[in-house]
């Protein structure tokens, strides 16, 4: 038999707890992710200089061909995936042409942009 008081707590305080266990958890749920961010250009034998490849699909693939993020190159060239794992990924440019990629443990990276020639 139990014969002690039982203990409450005022209903703050059983919230703020609560905030700082889902704060930790998501915290820990997302240790060794980062975003990465690059840009896709293209050049064609009308343009000199390459010239943002506008539109373009590009794909985060783990092995094998598994699609993992996806996003579109915009106006300015550039992509951006945000909360990626670190490890060992392909970059899938339109469907076809494929880069291999590593993506290390830190909350930003830059990927070296892709030419394409056209």
């Amino acid at each position: 038999m139990f014969y002690g008081k039982i203990a409450r707590k005022p209903v703050w305080q059983i919230g703020r707890l609560s905030v700082i266990l889902l704060v930790v958890a998501l915290t820990v749920s997302q240790a060794g992710a980062g975003d990465i961010r690059g840009g896709v250009y293209r050049q064609t034998r009308f343009s000199p200089q390459p010239v943002p490849f506008f539109g373009a699909r590009v794909e985060l693939l783990l092995p094998p061909n598994q699609v993992v993020f996806v996003s579109y190159v915009g106006p300015d060239g550039l992509y951006q995936m945000r909360n990626v794992r670190a490890g060992s990924y392909m970059l899938r440019v339109n469907g076809t042409m494929m880069f291999p990629l590593t993506v290390l443990s830190t909350q930003f990276q830059d990927v070296p942009p892709i030419r394409i020639s056209q």
